[in-house]
């Protein structure tokens, strides 16, 4: 197979790569009809509510470090599709903010960085967040939530391949961290539900969620050697990439990109996943078509490419 798998360089050439986003890289490993669907189709479907509410919150993060002043925020909150995720943002930065790094630490804020894996292939990673916390490269990774959040560490691949990226963009440091910081999809102080708030209404007692409740930091590092190892297994699952887009390319019919069946209720399962739909209709139908896509509201990305001038300037 390993032979079969670079001939696929004569496609992706040094000059005209590849370009694959973490998530996509990730999405690969986890299902590879799914990354067929998001990454190779590149079909987007609305995004459920929770995830709405989560880019939203970015959003407002990421204004408040690019300059934007407290009247430009609040007019983008108002008339945002979530503007009650403005009161997130306020109780957020009341709370929690005395852990904010100042502005002028910060390196960058939702901005892509772009680094070679493969002569033919480049990864592309957008951080939420990255500043320089004493000679520390951190990188701040937002997580809003709902229910609470069940974060095993041990098992984020995505994390520590954000962490090799780091260390390969920023050369002339030797320490790196990541920062998991999750954030309640509710301030803390007021009611729970519905519940709560009529009861709140009513003058009784009601129950909210406290502060520690609503925020929750956890710290990622890697160990010696393990970047190394990282990097190897993201760049043979691209070499993968490469090998099946070859085979489907030549045999549409071949099915490269098989199911995995993930079990549970986040939204990398199937249960959650916003392709679900349309994976079960190709199932079934052996292919969708054009009035599947229309019912489902998909929208098609344009493909990722390298900004220009970048090749020239890593040549």
């Amino acid at each position: 197979m390993q032979e079969n798998m670079e001939t696929y360089r004569l496609k992706f050439t040094e000059d005209d790569p590849l370009v694959l986003s973490s998530s996509g890289l990730i999405a690969y490993g986890r299902c590879p009809k799914s990354f067929e669907l998001g990454y190779v189709n590149r079909w987007r479907m609305r995004p459920k509510d929770c995830m709405s509410q989560g880019t939203e919150f970015h959003k407002l993060m990421e204004m408040l470090y690019k300059g934007a002043s407290e009247d430009e925020i609040s007019e983008a909150a108002r008339a945002g599709e979530w503007p009650e995720m403005y009161d997130v943002f306020i109780a957020y930065r009341t709370h929690w903010g005395h852990k904010f790094p100042t502005r002028e630490k910060v390196l960058s804020t939702e901005e892509p960085l772009y680094t070679r894996l493969l002569p033919n292939v480049w990864l592309r990673t957008t951080f939420d967040r990255i500043w320089n916390d004493d000679g520390e490269i951190t990188d701040d990774d937002f997580k809003t939530f709902e229910k609470n959040m069940q974060l095993d560490l041990s098992l984020d691949t995505q994390g520590r391949l954000f962490l090799v990226v780091l260390q390969k963009q920023y050369t002339e440091f030797k320490r790196f961290k990541r920062r998991y910081l999750e954030v309640r999809r509710m301030p803390p102080f007021v009611p729970k539900n519905e519940t709560q708030r009529k009861a709140q209404a009513n003058g009784k007692p009601f129950e909210s969620w406290g502060i520690d409740e609503c925020y929750k930091d956890h710290t990622l590092r890697l160990i010696p050697g393990e970047a190394d190892v990282v990097w190897k297994e993201a760049q043979h699952r691209a070499r993968k990439i490469l090998f099946d887009l070859e085979t489907r390319e030549k045999d549409p019919t071949a099915q490269v990109f098989d199911r995995v069946h993930l079990k549970g209720h986040s939204p990398y399962c199937c249960e959650g996943q916003i392709c679900r739909t349309l994976c079960m209709k190709e199932l079934v139908q052996g292919a969708v078509n054009e009035i599947d896509l229309i019912t489902e509201g998909v929208t098609i990305e344009p493909p990722l490419t390298l900004p220009e001038g970048l090749l020239h300037a890593t040549t």
